[in-house]
């Protein structure tokens, strides 16, 4: 009987071991299942943040390529613009004055369709490019007197400024002035020479 019994305890000793090791295993796996799935999604999060990183990278890589080609063409866009301007006024300058002759003691010019057209191309070329200053200045014979002389000058250079102003010419950049009969380039003993020196002089300063 006492053999019985202990043979009876360690078959319940034996199961009771079995058990405990089935449980330890069940346990055990189930934290390998939990390990792996916490690992795996732990991997996928990484993969993710690192997608989502390089997506950005490049992004930020094409938005900085972008702006530099933007800002290369706008930079390019200017200095063409400064160059063009640059040589717009050395042109204008080297063909230096626009010649307007008039009728004895008349302020209405005498011009031909030459002449409208530099008057036409410079206009135009000031209304693209504010920095372009112009002075027009009067000129008289020397009939009649100083002062007269003067005014009629003034008067024939700003007949003068309002048709620039009329193709489109800004009125703030076109200055006035009137040297009267004092700066004749003819002689005014003729009546030729007296007609030459009737005349408004248009130059780019």
């Amino acid at each position: 009987a006492a053999e019985k019994k202990a043979a009876a305890q360690r078959e319940a000793a034996a199961k009771q071991a079995a058990e405990k090791a089935a449980a330890d295993q069940q346990a055990a796996d189930q934290k390998a299942a939990a390990d792996k799935k916490a690992a795996d999604k732990a991997a996928a999060d990484k993969a993710a943040a690192d997608k989502k990183a390089a997506e950005k990278a490049a992004a930020d890589k094409a938005a900085a390529d972008k702006k530099a080609a933007a800002d290369k063409a706008a930079a390019d866009k200017k200095a063409a613009a400064d160059k063009a301007r640059t040589n717009l006024q050395n042109t204008l300058k080297a063909e230096a004055e626009i010649l307007i002759n008039f009728d004895y003691n008349k302020t209405k010019p005498i011009t031909d369709e030459a002449t409208d057209a530099k008057l036409l191309a410079l206009s135009t070329a000031m209304q693209a490019d504010s920095n372009i200053q112009v002075v027009v200045t009067g000129h008289t014979d020397n009939i009649g007197s100083r002062k007269n002389n003067h005014s009629i000058g003034y008067k024939r250079a700003a007949v003068i400024k309002r048709k620039m102003i009329k193709m489109g010419a800004p009125a703030k950049n076109i200055k006035c002035e009137s040297k009267g009969q004092t700066d004749p380039v003819a002689d005014n003993d003729t009546e030729e020479g007296r007609a030459q020196n009737r005349r408004v002089i248009v130059r780019v300063k």
